[in-house]
């Protein structure tokens, strides 16, 4: 007999928590785009079986501090459809729906069904309860169910702390870097975040080394400093057989100088994976254990206004590569995935954002500022940049 699922909420889902409350909605958005239809019923009834064998979708949060843990909330995700959608899938135009909050009292993950020109599913998932990588390991099942197959399923509550103290006991001091952001000083205007999304085809090498230093080479455009980026790293890699849908996420950290290319960072990268620097524990980081979440962001607001008035911020950005992605596994009788994207978890306390997830022939590239740092073109200007160091070429 299975018991309940549930799991700690670690340090790092506490401070996801607290950006969402003070920046939503900071949520994982996988989207499938491609052909056919779906079964309305048959949709639901995949989505239950696979949150069914996944509870790590069906979670609410339960205590408070450091007894504070996700449950699960035995509630299917909703699966809402939208029909008619005017949105083509390049930006946040036309598209409020992905503005909807996911709050962490349930329910913490939705699917979205937007019919349109073309169809797209969207699994959407709070940051403080599932990682993007979570986020996928779910869908495949949805599809798994929409095939009549198996669902492997995960019930793991394994943390990346586990897994980080099994791989090394080494740990890190924090390093506060006053960076500055690719798109220069904010300039007050609009509030809120917004993304856009290229399409980039033909086939790459050095992917996230090029992107990191299209990013440095437009931050030192409007000024002068340290440029550093956060590189989240799946810990599942660390930890064979591991099946889970929580937040294995740790970090890398890029430092980017003149003397940089993409040639050094992507070195830079390999090493650190080799010196097993994604598994140092930072110290001090189970801080956030003993503060209130209302406390949290309330500090987290006091740290975006000054970054934002100073034009110094902890990060330049984060850079976020989900991998190559097959799509045949998003591929039931009726609908067949022909791309895959991540839109980034909205916050503006963080520069930039950027997601990579590459498909056959095609890389997706994400990318989302605070509009006080997009303002007056530059956004376009950023964008253009990583669009020529990736590909000359590349299409959208």
């Amino acid at each position: 007999m299975n018991t309940r699922y549930r799991r700690p909420v670690s340090s790092g889902e506490r401070l996801w928590l607290a950006v969402d409350s003070i920046s939503p909605p900071f949520v994982n958005q996988m989207v499938l785009e491609g052909t056919g239809t779906f079964d309305f019923e048959r949709l639901y009834d995949a989505v239950a079986m696979a949150s069914e064998a996944n509870p790590g979708c069906r979670l609410i949060i339960k205590g408070a501090l450091r007894s504070c843990y996700w449950l699960d909330s035995g509630v299917t995700p909703l699966l809402r459809r939208i029909s008619d959608a005017t949105w083509d899938g390049y930006s946040q135009d036309n598209a409020p729906f992905l503005n909807d909050r996911l709050p962490c009292d349930g329910p913490t993950c939705e699917v979205l069904w937007v019919e349109g020109p073309k169809q797209r599913l969207i699994f959407r998932s709070h940051h403080g309860a599932m990682d993007g990588r979570g986020c996928m390991i779910w869908a495949e099942d949805v599809f798994r169910a929409l095939r009549g197959e198996e669902l492997p399923g995960s019930r793991s509550n394994i943390s990346k702390l586990d897994i980080m103290t099994g791989i090394t006991d080494q740990t890190r001091k924090p390093r506060p870097v006053k960076c500055i952001a690719p798109t220069g000083k904010d300039r007050p205007g609009s509030p809120g975040v917004t993304w856009k999304r290229l399409s980039v085809t033909g086939k790459f090498h050095r992917l996230l080394g090029k992107v990191g230093w299209a990013l440095a080479q437009s931050a030192w455009q409007y000024d002068e400093g340290p440029v550093r980026f956060l590189v989240p790293v799946d810990l599942r890699s660390r930890q064979p057989g591991v099946l889970s849908t929580g937040n294995l996420n740790a970090a890398l950290y890029l430092d980017v100088t003149r003397e940089s290319s993409p040639d050094s960072i992507t070195q830079d990268i390999l090493k650190q994976l080799e010196n097993k620097n994604d598994c140092m524990r930072v110290e001090g980081e189970n801080f956030y254990d003993m503060i209130p979440l209302k406390v949290i962001g309330i500090g987290l607001k006091m740290i975006s206004r000054s970054s934002h008035t100073q034009g110094r911020y902890n990060l330049s950005g984060v850079i976020s590569n989900l991998g190559r992605i097959d799509t045949t596994k998003f591929c039931s009788s009726g609908f067949r995935t022909d791309t895959v994207f991540f839109i980034p978890p909205k916050s503006d306390i963080i520069p930039a954002f950027i997601t990579l997830t590459g498909c056959t022939g095609v890389e997706e590239i994400c990318v989302s500022v605070p509009n006080g740092l997009g303002s007056e073109n530059r956004f376009e200007r950023l964008l253009q940049d990583i669009r020529l160091a990736v590909s000359p070429d590349a299409v959208r």
